[in-house]
């Protein structure tokens, strides 16, 4: 291989292919986490996002958030291993409900505390809401694909033009 001592990159290459999933695993990571057994929607969502995605995590389980200014506003579970589903709570001080997917009946009514536990089984879906909130329609998945990079503080996705 020839490489281009200076850059340290093979000439007409365009350098860090690894860049592409490191900002998917950010994003991901950003949206949801699972490394215990309690999952954890938008921990790390910036102020301002919005922000519509899904994660799987551990037991096939789908979960699926959407954002709206930093704020989560939609969370759907898709439980993929029946048993007893675990997860902080999205709206840290509020009582939250659980409603089943398939039958629209509450499974888990004004649950409080900073941590959620409700019984799922394989194959549903399970809406999570703050209690007291009408069940809402999600809202579709939109967007447009991005015309310039973006910087939260020292960091940024995308490329910048060269200054001249």
């Amino acid at each position: 291989m020839n490489w281009n001592k200076r850059s340290r990159r093979l000439p007409g290459f365009p350098g860090y292919v690894e860049q592409v999933g490191v900002v998917a695993d950010a994003l991901q990571e950003a949206l949801v986490q699972d490394y215990d057994g309690v999952i954890r929607i938008a921990p790390a969502i910036p102020p301002g996002w919005d922000f519509d995605g899904g994660v799987f995590v551990r037991g096939r389980t789908k979960v699926d958030v959407q954002t709206r200014n930093g704020v989560v506003s939609n969370v759907v579970i898709e439980v993929g291993a029946s048993g007893t589903q675990k997860l902080r709570n999205p709206w840290p001080g509020k009582a939250v409900n659980v409603i089943s997917g398939n039958t629209g009946k509450p499974i888990l009514k004004a649950g409080a505390g900073p941590r959620i536990e409700f019984t799922g089984t394989a194959g549903e879906s399970y809406r999570v809401m703050p209690a007291g909130d009408v069940p809402a329609k999600l809202s579709p998945v939109t967007g447009k694909a991005a015309t310039e990079a973006k910087r939260l503080g020292p960091v940024q996705i995308g490329l910048f033009p060269a200054i001249q």
